[in-house]
């Protein structure tokens, strides 16, 4: 109990240390800058608001304070902020401050995040960064023929549309390198392109047989499901290399870790290809790579089951399912072949189950009082609108259940698939990326990110922006994946703290160097802009918490919406697993 306790609370550790910690190091950088400049800095917080614990040492006081959205050092020689941080009477023995003094102050915060970014860096190079094999592909593997809007609509994929085909190789997108399949869809997500039509589109260089070519080619809008966010997409997939895992077919010739190449000569990028190419045939030619050694192998294709059969009841508070469950039946079957299967209920909504006090997975016995063997018993001894008794069998003992919201009663068919009776698995990669390349790649990520907030061309907004609670989420979910992971997010951030702390806005550190250049060039009116650029410090302050806040709610739309989705999903998988034989 202990231990699942300590497994629970050590991804919280982490993303509070690490989240944490970026803010520590970039208030660091200012504070020891500071004090090697001989500058009076009264107050050290992590966090704004009231504080919850203090401690003075020396002429500092560390405290931490209740709202953990970032942090600051006082600093009231190079800013007055009393009407937020309080008044500061500065001592005699504070070194006069310099222009120099606070540009090397501002900077030094952007400069620590760097340097405990390439500190992480040399971390995850060592240890490498894991990855989806497939994501590491500039090769499209397989290329849509059409996709589904939001409001239904299927339209020709834009990828189609512009003669993209599995095998070409991206390379550059918009004059931007891309290295991976990652650098695809960001590149093309972030996008700023319009014609004089008002119509997105990308330039998209890629290798085909050897030759560059370029294509223009016109993405659509696509949401994740959320509602809130909708990306340029083009409707390519990364080439997969196909690795067998296992075998349920009848040759013993092929063994885990052998390569699918291709099928009669065609070859196979993707499992989405082979599964379009083996419908409806009898037997393929397969080609396979084992050691470097290829070999090829006639195999006859499998029609099988995919799904049971099943009645599919709708109700006005819900739905559910009933299926046979067997064994030992194989080859094809239809509804009249089960009239000695057991039936059980099969529903994943556990709102609907605790209404109806029911358990998933309960036998089914009678309907109406009349006992039932087949799922077409059940549809005959039911009355559609009126009220129906069902049985259903808990701990051996009968359990009757009342349903009068019966709307819909659908005999669903069982499904088949042709296949060739192999199991690939999905291979990861490890890669080692020096620390220059990894903060490189996060600054260019940062970069476009701000180009395309900022120019009206692009589809992506502040609202598509990550506050604190999401960088929250994302990170608890890294570090429940793996460390390395964890650890290359926490690399991002701080490029992110750098970058962005150097905008030249007021109350960010850029503004501060923005500041001491004017006041360097405008010796005579010092004093005025100390005291409007403490104006325009106060206001931009409440502006930047107004623009957290407005993201933080975005950010937990975004998160309820995304666990909706994924119970949702996995109450899907769940149906699907229990349907399939």
């Amino acid at each position: 109990m202990l231990a699942k306790i300590l497994n629970g609370l050590f991804p919280v550790l982490l993303v509070v240390i690490f989240f944490c910690g970026s803010i520590i190091v970039h208030e660091l950088g200012h504070y020891i800058a500071a004090r090697i400049c001989g500058l009076y800095v009264p107050r050290f917080s992590i966090g704004f608001g009231p504080r919850l614990f203090s401690k003075k040492i020396g002429d500092t006081e560390f405290c931490i304070s209740l709202l953990p959205f970032g942090g600051y050092v006082s600093l009231p020689q190079l800013a007055d902020l009393s009407e937020i941080e309080g008044k500061f009477t500065i001592p005699d023995s504070a070194k006069p401050v310099t222009c120099t003094s606070k540009i090397i102050v501002a900077v030094m915060g952007a400069v620590f995040n760097i340097l405990f970014a390439l500190g992480l860096g040399l971390i995850v190079w060592g240890t490498g960064l894991p990855t989806n094999s497939e994501m590491t592909s500039r090769v499209i593997g397989y290329v849509e023929d059409e996709l589904v809007l939001e409001d239904g609509t299927l339209i020709t994929s834009p990828a189609k549309q512009a003669g993209l085909r599995a095998g070409d190789e991206i390379i550059a997108i918009d004059g931007s390198e891309v290295k991976s399949f990652g650098d695809i869809q960001q590149f093309l997500a972030l996008g700023t392109n319009k014609n004089e039509l008002g119509e997105a589109y990308s330039d998209i260089r890629f290798l085909r047989d050897g030759e560059e070519e370029s294509v223009a080619v016109f993405p659509v809008l696509i949401g994740n499901g959320s509602g809130l966010d909708r990306f340029r997409r083009i409707g390519v997939f990364p080439k997969q290399d196909l690795v067998i895992h296992s075998t349920y077919c009848s040759d013993d010739d092929i063994h885990p870790g052998d390569k699918l190449v291709s099928v009669d000569d065609l070859p196979i990028l993707s499992i989405r290809t082979l599964q379009e190419y083996v419908s409806g045939k009898q037997s393929v030619n397969v080609q396979f790579s084992r050691a470097g050694n290829v070999f090829s192998k006639v195999m006859k294709v499998m029609n099988v089951m995919d799904t049971r059969p099943h009645d599919h009841f709708v109700l006005s508070d819900g739905e559910f399912d009933i299926i046979p469950c067997y064994s030992g039946e194989t080859g094809k079957a239809d509804i009249t072949e089960y009239t000695r299967s057991q039936l059980r209920l099969l529903c994943t909504d556990e709102d609907f189950l605790k209404k109806y006090d029911l358990d998933d997975d309960l036998e089914l016995t009678c309907v109406n009082g009349i006992p039932c063997a087949s799922l077409m018993d059940v549809v005959n001894h039911t009355n559609v609108g009126r009220r129906n008794t069902y049985t259903f069998l808990r701990s051996n003992m009968p359990l009757n259940v009342d349903f009068t919201g019966i709307q819909s009663i659908n005999v669903v068919p069982p499904s088949y698939k042709d296949v060739l009776g192999l199991n690939f698995t999905n291979e990861l990669v490890v890669v080692h990326e020096s620390p220059i390349v990894l903060v490189k790649d996060a600054v260019s990520m940062t970069l476009k990110t701000l180009a395309g907030v900022f120019n009206h061309h692009s589809d992506v907004s502040v609202r598509n922006l990550m506050g604190p609670v999401g960088l929250f989420r994302v990170l608890g979910v890294c570090s429940m994946m793996d460390v390395r992971i964890f650890l290359w997010f926490v690399i991002l951030i701080n490029v992110n703290l750098a970058i962005l702390n150097m905008l030249p806005l007021p109350v960010l550190d850029g503004g501060c160097v923005v500041l001491a250049l004017l006041e360097k060039l405008s010796k005579n009116r010092r004093e005025c802009i100390d005291r409007i650029f403490g104006i325009l410090q106060t206001v931009f302050l409440f502006l930047l918490l107004g623009l957290l806040v407005y993201i933080s709610v975005f950010d937990i739309r975004r998160w309820r919406a995304d666990r909706t989705m994924r119970t949702e999903f996995e109450r899907q998988i769940e149906k699907q697993t229990r349907l399939k034989l």
